[in-house]
């Protein structure tokens, strides 16, 4: 019991074993998104949507029975691009620090208004909750079609 005790603080002070390579870049742009060198003009881009935008380098993890490490690497956060034709574009990204997406603040809205990205997704990323918050959130950012 002492040993897994102490196991417990050892790992926990460790990332995750990251499983791959962060090799690619991702570069939000007010007319596309660069994944590395191909760029996704908006006018290709059927819908964008942004999921699991919690995880950043150093969040703990708890997983019961997991001998690996209890801090995140960041990398569980996803961005899937639908083109127009069809085609489905999945990549996880990191975030460095805790609600890093944020930076993106502006380009965001700016697809949300585009309709590329759904305002109820766009309310999510950048944690507007509160009825009163999204109201004038609506009003102040958001173009009404």
């Amino acid at each position: 019991m002492l040993g897994a005790f102490f196991f417990g603080l050892y790992k926990s002070n460790k990332h995750r074993t990251l499983k791959g390579e962060l090799i690619s870049e991702l570069v939000f742009q007010k007319d596309k998104i660069l994944i590395d060198d191909t760029g996704y003009h908006l006018d290709n881009i059927k819908k964008i949507s942004i999921e699991n935008t919690f995880d950043y380098k150093g969040r703990y993890t708890y997983s019961k029975g997991n001998f690996d490490g209890s801090l995140s690497n960041g990398v569980e956060n996803e961005l899937l691009i639908y083109l127009n034709n069809d085609e489905k574009i999945q990549v996880n990204f990191q975030q460095v620090n805790e609600d890093d997406i944020l930076n993106e603040r502006e380009i965001l809205i700016h697809y949300s208004n585009r309709g590329k990205l759904h305002y109820l997704n766009l309310l999510k990323i950048l944690q507007i909750q509160n009825y009163d918050e999204i109201q004038n959130f609506k009003t102040k950012y958001l173009e009404q079609s």
